[in-house]
């Protein structure tokens, strides 16, 4: 059995967990973000799709964002770094 103290603060750590998970994967993202941002002049490939979308001559399937991200399609480029895309595939399983 449990005492009516004990339920309480049960039901307060439940309330509490979904706002402090929310608020690790906001930092995770920005954190994410700027690892992003900050792979891209490592990439060639990345780089010149870059310049590319920046220039007076775009292809409309490359694009930045406003944030300074590349995105391919509208979704961000996430360039084959160390650990970049395991990265985002742990945000997308905690995310969903």
């Amino acid at each position: 059995m449990f005492t009516n103290e004990q339920l309480a603060s049960s039901l307060q750590a439940l309330t509490l967990a979904e706002p402090v998970i929310c608020a690790a994967v906001v930092i995770d993202k920005a954190w994410l973000h700027e690892d992003i941002l900050s792979s891209l002049p490592n990439n060639p490939i990345a780089l010149e799709k870059f310049n590319w979308a920046k220039s007076n001559d775009p292809d409309p399937q490359w694009t930045v964002n406003s944030e300074g991200l590349l995105c391919k399609d509208n979704h961000i480029y996430v360039p084959d770094s160390n650990y970049l895309h395991l990265w985002v595939l742990q945000l997308s399983m905690i995310i969903s």
